[in-house]
Formats: structure tokens, C-alpha cells, sequence
């Protein structure tokens, strides 16, 4: 996935204003991908084993895996390998409502994450 690494630069040029320009950063790039590469492997288990818990991602995870989206293909055929099915990603969902469906998807994520690699 590091052939992403200037095309991620280029979308999120348009991040940066808002947000800071560490988001250009080489080294958060790289991290970024890494922790990209882990909530895949979440989502993958997750699938694996029928947990009916969508995962959320970070906002540097996210931004990883729009860019991903960016190349069909290659998501296409990473999202088969890894999952054995397309894994849909879901913007729709922005009530955080303490108990809704989303705050309690972010809090499972959390748990799951730590459990899986360690604290955020």
C-alpha cells in the first residue's frame, strides 16, 4: 500500500488547511498505513466471525482507506484476499448520541482495537 503514499499527499492537500500539515508528514503517512493495515485485519475478523459490529475508523485510518477506495482495482482485489468480500465503507452514520448505533460501534472498535493491537 505505500504506492498510495502520493496520492494520499495530493488528497489530502485539501485536509491540510483545516487540519494541519502534519497530515503531509512522510513518518504520519506511514503510520497511518500501518494502523490502515490493522483495522483491515479488524474487519476481516470481525466478518470472519459473523460479529454484527460495524468498525470505525480513526480520522487518519479513514483518510487511508478513502484513498484506498481510489483505486478500485486494488481495493477490489486487497478487500477479496483480506475478507473474502467487498468491504463497504459506510459515511452515513453521523448521530453520536451516547447509545446510538455509531457511539457504540466507536466504543467496540476502541475495546476490540486494544485488545487486538494495544492502546490507540
Amino acid at each position: 500500500m505505500a504506492t498510495y503514499t502520493q496520492k494520499t499527499r495530493e488528497e489530502l492537500n485539501q485536509v491540510v488547511s483545516v487540519s494541519g500539515a502534519i497530515y503531509r508528514e512522510d513518518l504520519y503517512l506511514e503510520e497511518a498505513v500501518k494502523r490502515y493495515k490493522g483495522f483491515l485485519h479488524l474487519v476481516s475478523r470481525n466478518i470472519k466471525k459473523k460479529l454484527n459490529n460495524p468498525c470505525v475508523p480513526t480520522y487518519d485510518i479513514d483518510l487511508m482507506w478513502h484513498t484506498h477506495q481510489l483505486y478500485p482495482r486494488s481495493y477490489c482485489k486487497d478487500a477479496m484476499a483480506l475478507a473474502g468480500q467487498m468491504l463497504h465503507h459506510d459515511d452515513t452514520d453521523t448521530d453520536q448520541s451516547k447509545g446510538g448505533k455509531l457511539d457504540v460501534s466507536i466504543k467496540t472498535t476502541t475495546q476490540q482495537w486494544s485488545e487486538m493491537f494495544g492502546s490507540l
